[in-house]
């Protein structure tokens, strides 16, 4: 401002800048309090306007919005086109044609510069733009749903979720792949300069719970083992690549993937980008992709790399008014924090319906949604099923089932999830025309005594009912097949059908039957169908509430599995039901010898389903590790979505109880004394109620030690322990059962009742040694009794 200062130094009485008590930002100048008359001192709004302009023109346009506020002169002389002008971006006109409404170009110059800083959507809401409002320079963020994602239409890999914390409202999350590819690219007219494009990630699915910002780590996995490469390239040849990790958990982060100069801007610049990781020996997940970001490379300090090594460098980004200036700029993900990274802990939010849906098809997709419907206890997500149920319905065939789900209903999803009688009477005259057909087929391969045609008659006629929701008709239709079937496969595919109406109508005894007779067919068998067979007596055994010879059947399944049975379980089904199953029904021994380590570690099979659920494998060696607090952690987080589940729900409390009685009994196990406020604090639990659950195990004798309670051995403990002496007794418990034991209530330590192995010993060399006599004594009488032909011999009756 030093033209003003020097216009300022001409006047006879400088004195005259007089400004009012408040800031400088008030609507009338310090003159207007003065009193009418004679003018005897210059004032502000003697400055000539074209003055102002004039000094306003060496402004950033901040600086010129609060001159402007001093008076009426000032703002009049801001709106100058010919300040204005200068600032504007050279392709201002090209991103006004991008405004659906024109009327902008007739209006000033600063409206326009208004304007642009605020972004401006194009191709249908997925891009924006908008100018740096102190530099004008031109910015761009292209969202995660103009870009080419692999696995993008799969939601059993990706997904969008809506957040407030991305511009576009929705990112790209990813639950599991392992080959990751984000590719996009950009064709825009750009102002001459130099530009850095950046990827906006963030680990962790990110969301919101009683207001609060939370963030979901449990299926973040995979990024610790290898880098992902980004790149871009230009049309002129240009190219730029950066690997680095991906990493910064719970916070979004910007990763720099390099820069382009633009040389000609009146024509377009044509940038393609991508985000890479294509090592296929491990599985990703948990990634969100928000955006690219292109700004001028003026507007922060470059983030570069050199030879792996990062430098991270401040950047702060005013552009729309949006700082971003707590998100870090990475060019390799190095974070000081990383190296104190602890491992993510599972947050129990409410499960994803729609991705939940996805992994399922037929008749057991909606027969899920429906029982997500009645068992969530929460209007929305029961909504949200019944919405989904519904168009799954209408895809089929099922019109008895159709109107099941429109009570449920009850009109809450408004008209368009009403009564469609047209559909359902449509639906009835095709079955009925349909049906009859199958009949005369039939009824024609009956009298020809053709056998094949037969069983496929009996087959038609089964998937027909089925398709209609009669199952125990297309039970017996299945069944009828049996005496037409003549090769090993066609008994495979009559069990097949079988079983999977049997499952379906809660029927497990019939389960276990048909998956024995196609056992015992073994021409036919191939790997997918042992696996079908093994995931249908997994079931049946889990209905039965046989929960090791379930676990046995689920870690037999061989990843030939894939999505082919998931008409009746998913991928994911199986690594959970196994794990449960076997944490509460295996000992210390098993878990150790034959699940733990070959069956998980070395068995790439069911590790193949663990990778798909994260928080399943974790949990696994939280418990092998002795983690009991970390491992109930995410036992308690899964619990909620665990009730939703079809066949675990009744299973769960009993699951739940009995992994948490086996991590108590291994935690004791090795010891000979026990800290119980160690303890207490190993489980996250109180000592009270710590002492509650092991009373409980030692009345059922799974504990050899014992806590008393009763105030008489309370005092006599705590009085003896004052010396250091440590009492034995025998305690009359308030169920009558005596237990010897070993306590130090005082201090609150548990003893463990162990065998005296030296005595035990002894003791069983004594009675091996007398059932030794016994038994020869008994043979010498034998012999001598041979020896003098004293035999009795029996009487005969007739």
């Amino acid at each position: 401002m030093s033209f003003f200062t020097h216009y300022l130094s001409l006047q006879t009485e400088p004195q005259f800048l007089k400004f009012p008590a408040t800031e400088m930002g008030a609507n009338a100048s310090s003159t207007a309090e003065e009193p009418a008359g004679p003018r005897s001192r210059p004032r502000l709004e003697d400055i000539p306007e074209s003055c102002v302009a004039l000094v306003l023109s060496y402004l950033d346009p901040p600086e010129i919005a609060k001159i402007a506020r001093i008076n009426r002169a000032f703002r009049a002389a801001s709106t100058a086109d010919f300040i204005w002008v200068p600032k504007l971006p050279s392709n201002f006109e090209y991103i006004l044609s991008k405004l659906p409404d024109q009327a902008l170009r007739d209006k000033g110059k600063m409206d326009m510069y208004a304007r642009l800083c605020r972004p401006i959507t194009f191709d249908g809401g997925t891009k924006e733009v908008w100018i740096d409002k102190r530099s004008g320079g031109v910015c761009l963020a292209i969202s995660s749903k103009a870009m080419a994602i692999t696995g993008i239409d799969d939601r059993r890999y990706w997904n969008h979720i809506p957040t407030d914390e991305s511009r576009f409202q929705t990112v790209a999350y990813l639950h599991q792949i392992w080959w990751l590819q984000v590719d996009g690219e950009l064709d825009f007219q750009l102002p001459k300069g130099t530009y850095s494009l950046f990827f906006r990630l963030h680990l962790g699915k990110v969301g919101k719970r009683l207001g609060r910002r939370v963030c979901n780590h449990d299926n973040v996995h995979g990024w610790e083992l290898k880098p992902a490469q980004f790149q871009l390239t230009t049309q002129n040849g240009h190219r730029a690549v950066t690997r680095c990790m991906i990493e910064n958990l719970g916070n979004w982060a910007n990763y720099h993937v390099g820069e382009f100069v633009v040389e000609d801007p009146n024509s377009s610049t044509k940038v393609k980008f991508s985000l890479t990781q294509i090592d296929c020996t491990h599985t990703k997940g948990g990634l969100c992709v928000d955006s690219v970001l292109i700004r001028p490379s003026s507007l922060g300090k470059e983030v570069l790399s050199v030879d792996g090594e990062a430098c991270r460098k401040p950047f702060v980004d005013n552009a729309a008014g949006a700082v971003i200036g707590d998100e870090e700029i990475h060019a390799n993900g190095q974070d000081e924090s990383d190296s104190q990274r602890h491992r993510p802990i599972i947050s129990g939010e409410q499960l994803d319906i729609e991705a939940y849906a996805a992994l399922y098809t037929g008749r057991t997709k909606t027969t899920r949604l429906l029982f997500i419907a009645d068992k969530c206890g929460a209007p929305s997500m029961e909504l949200e099923a019944l919405r989904m149920a519904y168009d799954e319905i209408k895809k089929g065939e099922d019109t008895q089932l159709f109107g099941e789900v429109i009570g449920k209903i009850n009109v809450r999803l408004g008209p368009n999830y009403g009564l469609d009688n047209a559909w359902a009477d449509a639906v009835d005259q095709r079955a009925e025309s349909r049906k009859e057909k199958l009949e005369n087929e039939l009824n024609a391969y009956r009298t020809n005594l053709i056998k094949e045609s037969i069983r496929m008659g009996y087959n038609d006629f089964g998937d027909f009912f089925y398709a209609h929701g009669r199952l125990g008709e297309a039970f017996k239709n299945y069944i009828r097949t049996r005496d037409y079937c003549t090769t090993s496969k066609h008994i495979i595919h009559m069990c097949l059908n079988a079983i999977l109406v049997s499952i379906e109508m809660g029927q497990f005894t019939h389960v276990t039957s048909y998956v024995g007779k196609a056992e015992q067919a073994v021409d036919g068998l191939d790997p997918v169908t042992i696996a079908k067979l093994r995931c249908a007596a997994g079931l049946s055994h889990l209905e039965g509430k046989k929960y090791k010879l379930a676990a046995r059947k689920f870690l037999e399944v061989g990843p030939e599995l894939g999505n082919n049975y998931t008409e009746i379980i998913a991928p994911q089904d199986v690594a959970t039901y196994g794990t449960l199953c076997a944490l509460a029904s295996f000992d210390r021994s098993e878990l150790k010898a034959s699940f733990y380590l070959s069956k998980v570690i070395d068995n790439t099979n069911f590790r193949n389903f663990l990778e798909l659920v994260p928080e399943i494998r974790e949990l696994i060696n939280d418990f092998y590790t002795s983690h009991y607090a970390s491992c109930l952690e995410y036992l308690g987080n899964l619990k909620t979505n665990l009730l939703l589940d079809i066949h675990l729900h009744d299973h769960v409390e009993t699951l739940y109880e009995q992994i948490r009685n086996k991590a108590l009994i291994q935690y004791t196990l090795p010891f000979v004394s026990v800290d119980l406020n160690m303890m207490a604090n190993a489980f996250n639990t109180c000592v009270t109620g710590l002492e509650k659950e092991l009373d409980a195990l030692i009345t059922n004798d799974q504990i050899q030690v014992i806590i008393c309670t009763c105030c008489l051995c309370k005092y006599i403990a705590s009085f003896l322990a004052l010396y250091g002496k440590h009492v034995s007794y025998a305690c009359v418990t308030s169920t009558g059962m005596i237990l010897q034991a070993r306590i130090d209530s005082h201090n609150k330590i548990l003893y463990a009742r162990h065998a005296d192995q030296r005595n035990g010993t002894f003791q069983r060399a004594l009675q091996t040694g007398n059932e030794f006599d016994r038994e020869l004594r008994a043979m010498l009488l034998r012999a001598n009794l041979i020896k003098h032909d004293y035999n009795l011999k029996a009487q005969r009756k007739y």
